[in-house]
């Protein structure tokens, strides 16, 4: 079988089988995931082969039926990113919408966290101003609400770096 066909088998086996999300995990983590599950083993290692050092088998899980399951999951975004960039030829509109929203959700996701991080008191602009400001830390914690400690971590470049 030749790489090209390699590759057409795996598209649309991914196709008709696989799962592309963007979610939250039980611990609140957020995860971006292509998925395949499946009964029979071998085809996940079929599938594994064309990219090892990105995806993983795992299971057997135990199911109503009594029938053992497998799953072949893909995570992060640059490795969700590679497989639509490989099978991208041989899917159908439909599972390059769900690869196209999955990413964008993603990405889209990780942005806003930069500019306000959860539980943050601050915005991206209040911790440029801190940078940039020549008023003492004391004077600035007052201002915005926050510790001095937190004043100096934004002013030093360990908190809010990229601000």
């Amino acid at each position: 079988m030749t790489f090209r066909e390699r590759w057409a088998w795996a598209g649309g086996f991914f196709d008709g089988e696989g799962c592309v999300r963007f979610g939250r995990t039980r611990e609140n983590y957020s995860r971006l995931a292509a998925q395949l599950v499946q009964i029979d083993r071998q085809v996940l290692d079929r599938f594994h082969a064309l990219i090892p050092d990105r995806s993983k088998v795992n299971g057997p899980y135990k199911t109503r039926v009594g029938r053992p399951l497998f799953t072949l999951s893909i995570t992060g975004f640059q490795s969700v990113q590679y497989l639509a960039c490989l099978l991208w030829p041989w899917l159908s509109p439909v599972k390059r919408s769900q690869f196209k929203l999955a990413l964008l959700a993603a990405r889209d996701y990780h942005r806003l966290r930069k500019d306000k991080p959860t539980n943050s008191k601050m915005t991206l602009e209040q911790a440029r101003a801190i940078r940039q400001s020549q008023s003492s830390n004391r004077s600035l914690a007052l201002k915005f609400g926050v510790g001095i400690r937190q004043i100096q971590n934004i002013k030093s470049g360990k908190r809010w770096r990229y601000a």
